[in-house]
């Protein structure tokens, strides 16, 4: 009993310094194994134990033991679907991206030849709103995708591991490009207003993914 102790005690200081995963694996690996050890002490030396009474311990722990195994189980299947779930994701705002760029590069080509009014429409309408609904959307995925991998970091298998760390860093990635790079073109568009606007809109984007990270963090627990 003292030994259960020190272990709680142990995952409890554990779960105070490093990631809710970390706790979560301790919590279900020490006392699955303590389980199994014990168990396997009463099904091979019953002769320590020679009062009826210690056999139904035993039966519970073992059934304590394989829900564990289920749940254990099923949160490994868990974090094999967001895996393959975020870089399905990854991969469609790659092409959404590439989409908004070409949209982009079009109008902005465009607003060389046509009048005022008419580049000022199509630059808002197509490029800048189609632009920043897309770089909010990137921000949002990446601070999904840093929670969910800190969170199904001991879960994964090595090789999914590197798919969602792949698609952690492709998405950081675009994000930086959407960031960095739009205002400096629209900047070159000449358009003052839609260049306060950018900055406004940058601004509250970065508020409002911190906004739905946290909500998203809630939900993912």
């Amino acid at each position: 009993m003292s030994f259960f102790v020190h272990l709680s005690s142990l995952c409890l200081f554990l779960s105070l310094s490093t990631s809710p995963a970390l706790f979560l694996s301790l919590s279900l690996y020490f006392p699955l194994s303590l389980t199994l050890f014990r168990s396997l002490i009463v099904l091979h030396f019953p002769i320590l134990f020679p009062s009826p009474s210690h056999y139904f311990p035993f039966f519970f722990k073992l059934f304590l033991a394989f829900t564990y195994s289920l749940l254990f189980s099923f949160l490994s299947f868990l974090s094999f679907l967001f895996s393959f779930l975020s870089f399905f994701l990854s991969v469609f705002l790659f092409f959404l991206s590439v989409v908004s760029l070409i949209l982009f590069f079009l109008s902005f080509c465009l607003s060389f030849f046509f009048s005022f009014f008419l580049s000022f429409f199509l630059s808002f309408f197509l490029s800048f709103f189609l632009s920043v609904c897309l770089s909010f959307l990137s921000m949002c995925l990446l601070f999904h995708y840093v929670f969910l991998y800190l969170l199904f970091l001991f879960f994964l298998p090595s090789f999914f591991s590197f798919f969602f760390l792949f698609s952690f860093l492709f998405s950081f990635f675009l994000s930086f490009i959407l960031y960095f790079f739009l205002p400096f073109f629209l900047f070159l568009s000449r358009n003052i207003y839609i260049f306060y606007f950018i900055l406004f809109s940058f601004f509250l984007s970065i508020f409002l993914s911190f906004c739905l990270f946290f909500l998203l963090s809630f939900l993912s627990f």
